[in-house]
């Protein structure tokens, strides 16, 4: 968290912090892999840009660069020893704020890793398994209303409420 390695259950923020109570939280999600030549994130690069861009088209500010968050990563899964699994990115407003606008454009930064063989991080989620499909009454939300191509929290109500 915003370059500090902590512990899964001091990985926390305020339930008011503006990400929780606004879902203003962005993130991403992406695979690494036990290769013939060692660990291997799978389209790093491409993530990164997609969270960059996300942060853009939100007016919102990343405290790290391209470069520092792919380092960043790549530190958090050398780090934890495992072979492979899942990371999450999620970059955040900490402060409690009751405005709907946060309080300021610079987000905090944290980087998990989940390992897909134990299918644990210390908090009982899985990380493996098959998929069910289903068609849904709700329609996916309009891109004239929000950035729909933004990885955002509050973006994927829609999906939960789907389900």
């Amino acid at each position: 968290m915003n370059g500090s390695f902590v512990a899964w259950k001091e990985a926390t923020i305020h339930l008011m912090s503006h990400s929780v109570a606004r879902g203003s939280a962005i993130f991403e999600v992406l695979g690494f892999h036990d290769t013939a030549m060692g660990r291997a994130v799978f389209r790093l690069d491409d993530h990164i840009n997609r969270l960059m861009r996300t942060a853009q088209l939100l007016d919102m500010e990343l405290p790290l660069s391209r470069e520092a968050l792919s380092m960043a990563v790549r530190n958090t899964v050398r780090r934890n020893e495992i072979s492979q699994g899942l990371i999450k990115i999620v970059c955040f407003y900490p402060q409690i704020a009751f405005e709907v606008v946060p309080p300021q454009r610079v987000l905090d930064v944290a980087i998990f890793v989940l390992d897909s063989e134990t299918q644990e991080s210390g908090s009982g989620l899985s990380v493996t398994g098959g998929a069910r499909v289903c068609i849904s009454r709700w329609r996916k939300l309009d891109p004239e209303t929000v950035p729909v191509q933004a990885k955002v929290a509050a973006n994927y109500l829609n999906g939960m409420v789907a389900r």
